[in-house]
């Protein structure tokens, strides 16, 4: 079995297992890249604004989800 099938069988039994469990846990992983993502185009000059940041985020993806 492939790498990828591998991880194609293990999305759908996540997706099974359930589905509100598993979206939130996409939610993280979206989360996480647009941080890592932001964090490396955005110069943050202290704790307070990267911070800042990560809570719009977090907002805006509870609100749209």
């Amino acid at each position: 079995m492939s790498l990828s099938s591998m991880s194609g069988e293990a999305f759908k039994l996540g997706m099974d297992i359930d589905h509100r469990i598993n979206r939130f846990v996409a939610i993280d992983c979206l989360l996480m890249h647009i941080v890592c993502i932001g964090s490396k185009l955005i110069a943050f000059d202290d704790e307070s604004q990267l911070r800042k940041f990560i809570t719009c985020i977090t907002e805006f993806v509870i609100m749209t989800s």
